[in-house]
């Protein structure tokens, strides 16, 4: 008479069933994992391209381009075009849908830490950073993690004279689209709106870290520096925030996207820089009146 064989798996093939099994997690998680990213670089885009109609119809509006920083009246100064104040995203803010927050900013003087930083905004904050918050004595503040490209900084690689700039902690660049000028026209613009930046990610972990989104380059009673822009001094991801903050103006641009950053264009457009392009196509993109001759990038 045969014996019956019982019901259920053997131990060998209950180890075999799950290494098969730890294989195949093995092999598709990369393909979700690169999926996810993909999905996020399509989020991170399309913030971009936001924050890049909101600049265009600012510019239509007021016939100008919005500067890197403004003074408003609740500051103790007219309202004027200033390093210390608010930042290009506290005055898109109506032109991105956030008229209530905009109101707010009028009435407070942004070189001390306020309310409004205290505000998470989607559209200024990049999907696949690690995080947008800053902690500060137990009260957590949101940053933004895209950044006005002041111009370029430095030698000029195409032969011409060094680029000059202003101010402290390596200086304001005034070669590029955003600048601490209340009458910049998007005329001005030599170069092309589709050959010069508007916004840079800063959302890697070597230089995020310093741009409260509200702010322009305040400093504050509060002891806490915070800078809303950017010089293009150096390529991406190759020059990290000091515990200093003596460069804080010069950080390289970069993302948490693997390879490389976003970079939003004038003419609306973004596109994605590969970390190894040339630090001279940089520079030529981030001028705007630097007759350099780049044919693509």
């Amino acid at each position: 008479m045969a014996k019956s064989r019982p019901n259920g798996f053997t131990l060998v093939e209950l180890l075999v069933v799950i290494a098969i099994i730890g294989i195949l997690v093995a092999l598709l998680l990369p393909a979700v994992q690169a999926a996810r990213e993909a999905a996020r670089r399509t989020h991170c885009v399309n913030n971009l391209k936001q924050l890049g109609i909101g600049i265009l119809n600012y510019e239509h509006a007021n016939r100008l381009l919005p500067p890197a920083g403004w003074k408003n009246v609740a500051s103790g100064v007219p309202d004027t075009a200033h390093p210390q104040g608010i930042s290009l995203h506290g005055l898109i803010l109506p032109f991105v849908e956030e008229l209530a927050i905009e109101a707010e900013l009028k009435k407070i003087n942004l070189f001390n830490l306020t309310k409004a930083e205290e505000r998470r905004m989607s559209p200024y904050v990049c999907p696949s950073a690690l995080t947008a918050e800053y902690p500060i004595s137990g009260v957590v503040y949101y940053v933004q993690h895209y950044n006005p490209v002041l111009g370029a900084k430095g030698a000029n690689l195409w032969g011409g004279p060094a680029y000059n700039v202003t101010g402290s902690y390596g200086g304001f660049a005034s070669t590029g689209a955003h600048i601490f000028d209340k009458t910049f026209k998007i005329s001005k613009i030599a170069d092309g709106t589709s050959k010069t930046f508007s916004l840079g990610e800063m959302s890697w972990f070597g230089g995020m870290d310093a741009a409260l989104w509200p702010r322009s380059t305040s400093g504050g009673s509060d002891n806490f520096a915070s800078y809303c822009c950017r010089n293009l001094a150096f390529g991406i991801h190759s020059e990290r925030l000091l515990t200093s903050w003596t460069n804080l103006n010069d950080v390289s641009f970069g993302s948490a996207h693997p390879g490389g950053a976003h970079f939003l264009l004038l003419d609306g457009s973004v596109h994605f820089f590969d970390e190894t392009i040339e630090l001279r196509i940089l520079i030529a993109v981030a001028t705007r009146v630097g007759s350099e001759q780049v044919s693509s990038f």
